[in-house]
């Protein structure tokens, strides 16, 4: 009887996605920042050789996501701290990286 009962809450609490479709996801996502990633640097590559040398709000793009990125992981890891030291230090970019944007534009 306790086997059944095991088995009845088993199926009750699957998830529309099997393991291996959550795992497809994940690096899906994984793929999908990796590319952003490498897009962004590209433009601000572009840009610097261009002799643009303003492109914060990309920076500012990038350092959401990974501040993002790393505090998610952290708070789901709690042991890797390197994941917390990597979303600060991606927040501070970001605040600075905003502030630096609103004053280029003249919001400051």
């Amino acid at each position: 009887m306790e086997k059944e009962k095991v088995i009845e809450v088993i199926q009750n609490s699957k998830s529309t996605m099997d393991e291996r479709e959550l795992q497809i996801a994940n690096r899906s996502f994984r793929i999908g920042q990796l590319a952003l990633t490498g897009t962004m640097l590209l433009i601000m590559a572009l840009r610097w050789i261009k002799g643009d040398l303003f492109s914060q709000e990309l920076l500012m793009m990038l350092m959401a996501q990974v501040a993002a990125s790393s505090l998610y992981q952290y708070f789901k890891i709690r042991d890797k701290t390197m994941f917390l030291y990597a979303g600060v230090l991606a927040i501070v970019a970001f605040v600075l990286t905003t502030i630096n944007t609103l004053i280029y534009y003249g919001y400051f």
